[in-house]
């Protein structure tokens, strides 16, 4: 039987001296770069210790548990593991497997990108694969000059979108429209082409909001801007 994952909530540099075993025989140990992660989580009422299946033979094996990733429709595949005293042997053990691939993956991902970091070149088990998702460009905030999936020299002015919302109250036979103008639709500025990509995007998940502009200024409004440039004159501000 696994222990349960509540004992193993002590030091790291302890939990990293551990050997386990999957269901198939491979030795695994906690690596900050080939394993990743130990987690512990109920299934069919028993409390597992787990870690992600990442290799190629994972997704073959009948002893992993699939759950469906509810946000891209993907298959999650984990291995359950055991804690063994058996000492390790790297030779046959899934970390040597997964240690390939990455190194792998990351030859392939730098001849891609061309000296470009770019988070759309993705890892496909030992694979490195161009897979366009503007998302990612934006958590990335990625400003590099070319894209490296299309191809495509880049607008890598800073602007924002802005955008207005209606609200209505209905008084009986009456209805009364209040707007808030001038909201900011990210945190801070980005590029003008991922800007104008994600128009779309906000029109048809976000309806609500109206009126989309694509702006350089920094601020919410208009005379924000204008009274930090009046105290920047002024020497009140650097």
């Amino acid at each position: 039987m696994s222990r349960d994952i509540d004992e193993l909530c002590i030091k790291q540099s302890e939990l990293m001296k551990m050997v386990f075993k999957t269901q198939c025989g491979l030795f695994a140990k906690l690596e900050k770069f080939t394993v990743g992660i130990l987690g512990g989580f109920y299934y069919l009422g028993k409390r597992m210790i787990v870690m992600p299946c990442r290799a190629r033979c994972c997704y073959k094996c009948d002893k992993t548990i699939s759950f469906k990733n509810s946000i891209n429709n993907s298959v999650l595949k984990f291995c359950v593991l055991e804690r063994t005293n058996e000492p390790y042997d790297d030779k046959e053990s899934i970390n040597k497997i997964v240690r390939e691939m990455d190194k792998k993956f990351i030859e392939e991902r730098e001849k891609i990108g061309r000296g470009y970091n770019c988070p759309n070149i993705v890892q496909k088990f030992d694979r490195a694969v161009k897979e366009y998702d503007i998302r990612r460009c934006k958590e990335f905030n990625c400003m590099n000059d070319i894209c490296v999936v299309t191809g495509e020299k880049r607008n890598t002015e800073l602007v924002n979108i802005f955008y207005d919302i209606k609200h209505v109250e209905k008084q009986g036979f009456l209805e009364f429209e209040t707007w808030e103008r001038d909201l900011k639709y990210f945190d801070t500025r980005v590029a003008r082409d991922l800007a104008e990509k994600y128009i779309p995007i906000i029109q048809k998940e976000e309806p609500e909001k109206l009126n989309l502009r694509i702006q350089t200024r920094k601020t919410k409004s208009l005379e924000e801007d204008l009274e930090r440039v009046f105290i920047k004159l002024m020497g009140g501000e650097k």
